[in-house]
C-alpha cells in the first residue's frame, strides 16, 4: 500500500484529507478549519464524491467547463481530464430544496 500523504505543514504529520483550492497544497482536518476560520472554503476535502465541481481521481484537476457536458441526473458519463488526459466517470447528482413564504 503507498503512502499517503501528510499534512503541509511542518509542526504537523498528519494524514492529509484536503487540498488548498489555489495552490493544492494538502492539509489534515484541524489544519483545514484553520485555515477556513479566515477563508471559508479555501480548503476542500479530498474527497471525490459530492463536490461542487468534477474532480479528477487521477491527477485532482477540477472540470471547470461541465456545463458543456449536458450532463442528465443519475447518469454515468466517461470523460477525459483536460488536465492529465486519464479517463474517468462523471455522475451529476442533484439536490433538491424548497422556500415558502407566508
Amino acid at each position: 500500500m503507498p503512502d499517503q500523504p501528510t499534512c503541509r505543514r511542518t509542526a504537523c504529520a498528519n494524514v492529509a484529507t484536503h487540498r488548498h483550492r489555489q495552490t493544492g497544497d494538502l492539509y489534515c482536518l484541524p489544519c483545514a478549519r484553520r485555515i477556513n476560520h479566515h477563508n471559508p472554503g479555501l480548503v476542500v476535502p479530498l474527497g471525490n464524491s459530492h463536490t461542487p465541481e468534477p474532480v479528477c481521481p487521477h491527477c485532482r484537476a477540477e472540470m471547470t467547463d461541465v456545463w458543456d457536458l449536458n450532463l442528465e441526473e443519475g447518469s454515468p458519463l466517461e470523460v477525459e481530464c483536460g488536465s492529465c488526459g486519464k479517463t474517468y466517470t462523471v455522475v451529476k447528482n442533484v439536490k433538491i430544496t424548497y422556500s415558502t413564504e407566508p
